[in-house]
């Protein structure tokens, strides 16, 4: 699963790369081209941060400074 997870990522960072050159990026069809999934891309291209980048979930949060004043 996660090799696979790790395809459809390069695709859509190709994908993301394609629609940088475009005077007028058109999602729908750089989704069709590369065969990936266009909530994806379109996520991507707005600013979400792929799983393997963002921190994890359900963690214990660390103590901050903001904590530890209260």
């Amino acid at each position: 699963m996660a090799r696979i997870y790790a395809k459809i990522e390069k695709k859509i960072t190709n994908a993301i790369e394609r629609m940088r050159g475009q005077e007028v990026p058109n999602a729908a069809a750089t989704a069709r081209d590369f065969g990936v999934p266009l909530g994806k891309l379109r996520a991507r291209w707005n600013g979400r941060r792929s799983k393997m980048q963002r921190p994890g979930t359900n963690r214990k949060p660390t103590m901050s400074k903001t904590w530890r004043s209260a």
